[in-house]
C-alpha cells in the first residue's frame, strides 16, 4: 500500500478518532430531529369558492437525505362542506382527469 491508500495521516492504518472528525462527517445517517417549517403561499382570492379544488406538487430539495414529509395542515376558509384531499405519486401533472392515480387520504364535512 502507499501512504496515499492509508487511513491516517501519520500512516499507521488505524482507525480515525471520531472525536477529531468534523462534525459535517461525524453526522447520523438518518435525523434525530423534526424540522418544522411553515409555508404560506398567496393565491387570488375567490370568497365565493368558484373553483372546484387546488392541486400542488410538494417536492423535498436533494440537498439533503430526508427519510419522510409530513404536511399536518391546509388552511381554507368559508363555507367548505364536504371536503376530500387525495395524494398520487411523484406530481399531479397529468393526472388530474385520472382517478385511478389518485389516493383519498381525508373526508370530511366541516360546518359553515
Amino acid at each position: 500500500d502507499s501512504e496515499d491508500d492509508r487511513m491516517c495521516s501519520d500512516g499507521s492504518d488505524a482507525a480515525p478518532d471520531l472525536d477529531l472528525l468534523p462534525a459535517v462527517l461525524r453526522r447520523p445517517a438518518i435525523a434525530n430531529h423534526v424540522a418544522h417549517d411553515r409555508v404560506t403561499v398567496e393565491t387570488m382570492d375567490r370568497e365565493d369558492h368558484t373553483f372546484c379544488g387546488m392541486m400542488f406538487d410538494v417536492r423535498c430539495t436533494d440537498e439533503l437525505p430526508v427519510e419522510w414529509l409530513e404536511v399536518t395542515s391546509v388552511a381554507v376558509r368559508g363555507r367548505l362542506g364536504p371536503m376530500t384531499v387525495w395524494t398520487t405519486p411523484s406530481s399531479h401533472q397529468d393526472k388530474w382527469q385520472s382517478s385511478a392515480a389518485w389516493t383519498k387520504v381525508y373526508e370530511r364535512s366541516h360546518a359553515p
